[in-house]
């Protein structure tokens, strides 16, 4: 089964952006890009493996723009990444492990959260959920209720997800949960030894989802509000397990 990966990315991030289409290549047939307000598209992106989509054509989706072509493409293992980490060949065969492990049917993930709390307790999405990070130390793999898809992977064959599912811009995490939600959907932040060697993450930037969402910047990256909302909208959330 081919593997195919995606990528969102926004202006700022041109050379973070270069790094991860580096070491995402080698690993994939095919790399779909999302360029969000980006005035020229980057040399480093012409290659033939390398599919690209300008929001100049299709609107500012941010993060979301990875799903952009995620019911057209079948028959094959979909990684959603991040323009600011690289990925190593060690970690697309750990995940492809991990994926064999649920017979295709769940969804992986580095990282994942669950929402243990009573709607009527759901103040602030950061700080209300239980975070399993990335570099989180466990022993085991966790079944949860939201995954990060920046570290994500399903077969196309058993996620039904359009980026019509995706609302608004910069809560990716939190459409895709819900969608996932309503297929009850295995949802698993995966155990894998040394993740810090295999995901290299560009600590310098500091201009993400999550910093201008707990900083209430009241950009359009902070989406803290509406995530919470969306959370207390679609209680109860449940753990599907296999």
């Amino acid at each position: 089964m081919k593997i195919v990966a995606s990528v969102a990315s926004i202006p700022e991030r041109t050379i973070s952006l270069e790094k991860t289409v580096d070491s995402i290549l080698p690993n994939v047939s095919t790399l779909h890009v999302y360029l969000n307000n980006y005035l020229i598209v980057p040399d480093f992106l012409e290659n033939e493996k390398i599919i690209i989509a300008r929001s100049q054509d299709y609107g500012d989706y941010g993060d979301a723009g990875k799903f952009f072509w995620a019911n057209k493409i079948r028959d094959c293992i979909h990684f959603t990444c991040d323009d600011d980490i690289v990925y190593t060949k060690e970690y697309f065969q750990q995940m492809m492990t991990k994926l064999k492990k649920y017979k295709d049917k769940a969804v992986v993930s580095g990282c994942g959260s669950i929402i243990k709390i009573d709607s009527s307790k759901m103040n602030d999405y950061y700080k209300d959920r239980t975070s399993i990070h990335l570099y989180t130390e466990c022993q085991t793999d966790i079944f949860v209720n939201i995954v990060g898809t920046g570290v994500m992977a399903y077969n196309t064959n058993f996620v039904d997800i359009s980026i019509s599912d995706f609302q608004y811009p910069n809560m990716a995490d939190i459409w895709f949960a819900i969608k996932a939600k309503q297929q009850k959907l295995p949802l698993v932040r995966v155990h894998i030894k040394d993740m810090k060697l295999i995901l290299l993450i560009n600590n310098h930037i500091s201009n993400t989802i999550y910093t201008n969402s707990i900083n209430r910047t009241n950009s359009k990256m902070d989406t803290l509000k509406l995530q919470t909302d969306m959370i207390k909208y679609n209680y109860p959330w449940i753990i599907y397990n296999l």
